[in-house]
Order: C-alpha cells, then structure tokens, then sequence
C-alpha cells in the first residue's frame, strides 16, 4: 500500500489504516514522516496532543474524553 493510499484511507475514516499510522508513529519508522506529510493539509486547525503516563493511568480514558468534546468547545 502506498503512502497516498494509506491517507486516503485514514481521511475516509477506515480504522485499520488509522492503526498501522499510529503503529508507525510509535515504531519511529521513517514511513510515518511521508504519511503525516500527506495529511497534514487536511487537518484544519488539528491540535497534537501527546498523552503518556504508567500502565492503568487513565491515559486511554482521558484520551477518549478529549477525542469527545465538540468542536465548539475546544
């Protein structure tokens, strides 16, 4: 698969391609740079947000909460 096709992908919303990004992102593999390249024009006013922290710290929880609140109140 391709760069493009993989960001097309992501841009439609297709969960799996998401995964292999965020896969890639996390495995520092040079593949994620181009990627990230492609779809960054699309994002608007994206904001980065990163979230760390040990094991059963809430950090899928809190990621979630953020991931819901409206636009509007961001």
């Amino acid at each position: 698969m391709t760069v493009a096709d993989l960001a097309s992908r992501v841009m439609v919303g297709e969960h799996r391609p998401a995964a292999r990004l965020i896969t890639l992102i996390e495995n520092g593999d040079p593949a994620a740079g181009p990627l990230l390249a492609e779809l960054f024009p699309h994002t608007g006013r994206a904001m980065v947000v990163g979230v760390t922290g040990p094991p059963g710290a809430g950090k899928s929880t809190l990621t979630e909460k953020l991931a819901r609140v409206p636009p509007s109140q961001r």
